[in-house]
């Protein structure tokens, strides 16, 4: 009995997180940095300022960012900190250790063809491996029979617990950059703070300490890359509540519905995306349901200041095109469907 009660609590919460699951789907969108502006092609990374123990830590974060915004495409153009002191030496200029913005600007304003530059602060730069004892499950050791309680008989023995030995390595790498314009020395855009990442390795045998802090730092070039450059995400939608279809009140108000007439002259789309989806393009198509052709379609890209945006179809021309009956309403992202939504036009 305790077994089949505890086999359906089992059942009941493997199909709660399944109903919980089913609600929402992930759609991938190019997320654009605020200050995107495709006229800007060409960047360089300057050696990053170096706060700490680490003589290297500067020099290596910036190399690390430097090669990702070259693999990522955003800018044509992206020197690191290397190809930046080669033409630097080859024009006969100099930039001066610890170098301020504006110092910096100076120099490449000289240098030309560079419109802006990336430069930061590494603030934590640090790496540790050691090893851990766990109990890691509990033995019984048995050593013969023995008389016990009154004339019974058994096996006797104790139990006692397993000592595991662990080894662990952690590294924590933390940064803030800025992007400054060439052309006036300002300021285009910068980490809203400091970007820490912690990595931690458990499984297996500890990494070495050089090991774990290079994947580190290559998570927080990762991050400065995301506040840099555009970047592939994925973001969560609500199945049931991101698309939706309504008719709009005398009122003003939105009534959420799936059924209309076929003499509305309108029906209302209304669709939810996160600022992450801005400037990306989209589509929405109505259609018969069950059949490909398209009765009724609208492009858009979306825009950063929305959080909502309304869509008008008319149910007249639908019913002119299809007829009455079942209707769905599809949200496209490329090729792909993300988001589905059924109504009905009756007669």
């Amino acid at each position: 009995m305790v077994e089949c009660a505890w086999s359906r609590c089992v059942a009941a919460a493997v199909l709660a997180a399944a109903v919980t699951g089913g609600c929402t789907t992930k759609m991938t969108v190019r997320q654009y940095p605020p200050f995107y502006d495709p006229k800007l092609e060409s960047v360089a990374v300057v050696e990053f300022a170096n706060d700490t123990l680490r003589p290297q830590a500067g020099q290596f974060l910036a190399r690390r960012l430097a090669n990702k915004l070259k693999a990522n495409g955003t800018y044509a153009d992206v020197l690191g900190p290397k190809e930046l002191k080669t033409r630097l030496f080859e024009a006969d200029l100099i930039l001066p250790p610890h170098a301020d913005a504006n110092t910096i600007a100076a120099r490449l304003r000289k240098l030309g063809g560079i419109q802006a530059f990336i430069t930061g602060t590494v603030r934590s730069f640090a790496a540790d491996r050691g090893t851990y004892l766990e109990i890691d499950d509990y033995g019984y050791g048995a050593w013969g029979y023995g008389r016990y309680y009154r004339r019974h008989w058994g096996v006797m023995g104790a139990s006692f617990p397993i000592y595991r030995r662990y080894a662990m390595a952690e590294a924590h790498v933390a940064a803030q950059a800025s992007l400054i314009r060439v052309a006036d020395g300002k300021v285009i855009h910068a980490t809203p703070g400091v970007v820490g990442v912690r990595v931690r390795s458990t499984d297996g045998p500890a990494m070495l300490v050089d090991e774990i802090l290079s994947q580190a730092a290559n998570a927080a070039a990762e991050r400065l890359l995301a506040t840099f450059a555009i970047v592939r995400r994925q973001v969560k939608l609500h199945k049931r509540k991101d698309l939706r279809t309504a008719r709009r009140l005398e009122s003003n108000e939105l009534k959420f519905t799936g059924d209309f007439r076929a003499d509305e002259e309108q029906m209302l789309v209304v669709l939810h995306l996160p600022a992450a989806a801005a400037r990306n393009r989209f589509r929405l198509t109505v259609r018969r349901k069950g059949r490909h052709d398209v009765l009724a379609e609208e492009q858009f890209t979306w825009s950063a200041e929305d959080t909502r945006r309304v869509f008008v179809f008319s149910p007249r021309a639908l019913v002119a095109a299809g007829g009455t009956g079942d209707f769905e309403v599809r949200f496209h992202s490329g090729e792909r469907t993300v988001l589905k939504r059924k109504f009905e036009i009756e007669k």
